[in-house]
């Protein structure tokens, strides 16, 4: 574990389940979180106050993200307030099956991309936690992102590279919930997963998120960039 005292991080979408458990574990090791939602819920305000009880400092943002406009707007914003950030969380786990397909919302992420990088601090770190994968693979063959998305986190790369920083994209395989373990005769739209056709044969859970995330965003990893990690196939 490597502490990340005086690190400033933002978590993008941190109202979901995912969101929370990453918050709470870069809370854990002594960041400063600022936890970004769209909407209000009791999630955000237990997410705030066990940072908060951890010792360490939290606050949230509420803003919509859904346009490039109101993107711009948001990291326009959050520069006067937190002009440096450290650790960047870009949370899309949660998003639902083909989200990446529909052009508005693959712009928006592009866009969240970009501002984010201009704003990441010297030997930064950016993290994308990609839509979880909800359909059977093949044991050991990895999930390509959308040409444009791959092609958008290596230009990043590159880019926060001239700071020293570092871009990464954990791709969640098989994460362990009901979504993910549908009855197959139930219809097209829900497809079985079963952790026989994994390696480790077994579900990858919340806190293996969180180990990985941990680890991608401190000084352990920062040799690693534009590297894709698919979890649990």
């Amino acid at each position: 574990m490597q502490r990340l005292n005086h690190k400033t991080a933002l978590v993008i979408n941190a109202g979901d389940p995912v969101g929370k458990v990453v918050a709470e574990r870069l809370g854990a090791l002594g960041a400063k979180v600022i936890l970004h939602h769209e909407d209000t819920g009791c999630e955000i305000s237990q997410t705030l106050s066990t940072i908060k009880a951890m010792g360490s400092r939290a606050v949230e943002i509420k803003h919509d993200l859904r346009s490039s406009v109101k993107i711009k707007d948001f990291f326009g914003t959050l520069i006067i307030s937190h002009p440096v950030i450290d650790i960047l969380i870009i949370n899309g786990s949660m998003s639902n099956e083909g989200t990446e397909s529909r052009d508005a919302d693959r712009k928006n992420l592009l866009e969240i991309f970009s501002s984010g990088s201009a704003l990441i601090n010297e030997r930064g770190h950016i993290i994308y936690l990609s839509p979880i994968i909800r359909q059977i693979l093949q044991t050991g063959m990895p999930r390509e992102l959308s040409k444009d998305l791959s092609t958008a986190i290596l230009a990043h790369s590159r880019t926060i590279g001239k700071k020293k920083a570092v871009f990464n994209t954990i791709i969640p395989y098989g994460l362990n919930q009901d979504i993910l373990q549908q009855n197959p005769e139930a219809g097209s739209d829900h497809i079985h997963f079963s952790v026989h056709n994994t390696l480790l044969k077994r579900y990858t859970e919340l806190d293996d998120l969180a180990n990985l995330t941990e680890f991608l965003a401190s000084d352990l990893s920062a040799v690693i960039s534009g590297q894709y990690f698919l979890t649990n196939i």
